[in-house]
């Protein structure tokens, strides 16, 4: 008997809700590595799909165990209305070596951080 993924388990399967999910929890531990419109500061144009959306599609993919950005492109078609803003692959994979220095950051941040205890009196 194969095992289940957690996300299936959860019945969680639709890529845009993990990807908010996972953008959800991004933004909480990047509050002051990023400006206001979730990029790195650059002197480029502002991009369509912000940096800090580029990680949690990376870690939606990595988490669905999808392996190919051509089936992760065709995934994101169906779900087009949700993402509307949605940038090619090439865009993709190009975003994805500007931010790993940011993605590493996050990660350092999640894995430091410390939930508050409350002890009830």
């Amino acid at each position: 008997m194969a095992t289940k993924l957690t996300i299936y388990n959860l019945n969680t399967h639709n890529l845009y809700a993990i990807f908010a999910k996972f953008l959800d929890i991004c933004k909480d531990f990047t509050n002051y590595l990023v400006n206001g419109k979730g990029n790195l500061p650059r002197r480029d144009a502002v991009p369509r799909f912000s940096d800090l959306e580029i990680i949690p599609l990376s870690l939606t993919a990595e988490s669905l165990g999808i392996n190919f950005e051509n089936y992760l492109f065709s995934k994101l078609e169906e779900n087009r209305s949700h993402i509307s803003n949605l940038i090619s692959r090439r865009q993709f994979n190009d975003c994805r070596k500007l931010t790993g220095v940011l993605c590493n950051q996050i990660r350092e941040n999640i894995a430091t951080f410390r939930p508050v205890r409350f002890t009830i009196v």
